[in-house]
């Protein structure tokens, strides 16, 4: 597996011989939205979507459906909460 790290304003260096995949840090929000399909229409890349739970329950909600509908190919959403053994007492 071959991994290249690229500039987004130079989409001509990327070897279009393999295919292309890219893990997309994604929100749901507009910002992310947009990126994920400009990124799919730019590199004719795979999206992979990824966001990490760190509690913020109802904006979690449809999530994994909107990356499907807005071109991701799979998308992961991570539980990262800290489990109150690992929280340092503050105060």
């Amino acid at each position: 597996m071959t991994v290249a790290f690229f500039h987004v304003d130079q989409p001509s260096t990327i070897n279009y011989q393999h295919s292309v995949k890219i893990v997309l840090a994604y929100s749901g929000g507009l910002d992310t939205s947009v990126i994920l399909r400009w990124l799919q229409e730019t590199y004719d890349a795979e999206i992979i979507a990824f966001c990490a739970d760190i509690g913020q329950e109802e904006e979690l909600e449809g999530l994994e459906e909107k990356a499907l509908r807005t071109g991701a190919t799979k998308c992961y959403i991570e539980d990262q909460h800290c489990p109150p053994s690992h929280r340092q007492a503050h105060g």
